[in-house]
């Protein structure tokens, strides 16, 4: 277990604003709400993580990374922040954050490139892959940023992100490879949907999907019975009783209810624990 600085826990739950109870997150992360803001009080890094995600299943966190890179202040991360600030160039800075990065985290180790276009500024972080540490990266990206131009004379603007993930399976890197096309069961079935003699219906059949961190079963369970309680005739699915390639042809009118995972939906941040990039998900 690693541990990563009560800062930024503030600092992320100030970004997510109004829309979440911030001071439950913080206390379920052991944070004291109303205690000063001491970047050298640690929380663990998966309660960290788990705080992360709690606020993913609550709001929209596409944004919260940069949001939270837009408000940090050198003057907030103490020591750390004063040497960034007196080294006599940008590089300086950032080999400081390289060389002291321990001061506010146990599980990232920095490191500077020199490459032929500039320096990479490269973040290793081990551990699970999951939302809460994906957000983590990203606002640490988004931070590092930020405190360069805080301190550069001239302006300070990435050339590139790159994130690295695992290699996919063998199996699936040959059919990239071979052109062949990769899909799932859920893929298949909307791919058949709506093709062929289905033209023929008067009323179309459509497609109810539910996903979600939370109580997917029993949504999908409930709305299927409420369209069989109102005499719409229906067919319950997907991760809950039958397959999806097992179910009936769908008849006239015939709503399909189908409960979903992460790796059967389209691309959602509450969704990403799992996978490093969109393209990996897919």
């Amino acid at each position: 277990m690693g541990y990563v600085s009560s800062l930024f826990a503030r600092k992320m739950v100030a970004a997510a604003g109004a829309a979440i109870n911030g001071a439950a997150f913080l206390r379920r992360a052991g944070v004291d709400p109303e205690g000063a803001w001491d970047p050298k009080a640690m929380i663990p890094d998966g309660v960290y993580y788990d705080m992360l995600e709690g606020i993913a299943a609550e709001v929209d966190v596409t944004e919260l990374p940069l949001r939270v890179g837009a408000s940090m202040r050198l003057d907030e991360y103490g020591a750390l922040g004063l040497a960034f600030k007196a080294a006599t160039t940008l590089g300086a800075s950032y080999a400081r954050v390289e060389r002291y990065a321990r001061l506010w985290t146990s599980v990232v180790e920095y490191e500077l490139r020199p490459v032929a276009r500039g320096t990479l500024f490269i973040l290793h972080r081990d551990g699970e892959r999951r939302l809460g540490m994906r957000l983590s990266n990203e606002a640490t990206l988004a931070s590092a940023i930020s405190i360069a131009r805080q301190v550069s004379p001239v302006p300070v603007a990435p050339l590139e992100v790159l994130i690295r993930h695992p290699a996919p399976h063998p199996a699936i890197a040959a059919a990239y490879e071979a052109g062949v096309p990769v899909d799932n069961d859920i893929g298949l079935f909307f791919r058949s949907f709506g093709a062929g003699d289905w033209a023929l219906h008067d009323i179309a059949p459509r497609v109810v999907a539910v996903t979600g961190s939370n109580g997917k079963s029993t949504t999908s369970a409930l709305i299927a019975h409420i369209l069989a309680e109102a005499g719409t005739p229906c067919q319950l699915a997907g991760n809950i009783g039958r397959g999806v390639l097992d179910i009936d042809p769908p008849g006239n009118g015939e709503v399909i209810v189908l409960e979903l995972s992460s790796y059967q939906t389209a691309v959602s941040y509450t969704h990403l624990r799992a996978h490093e990039t969109e393209a990996d998900l897919v």
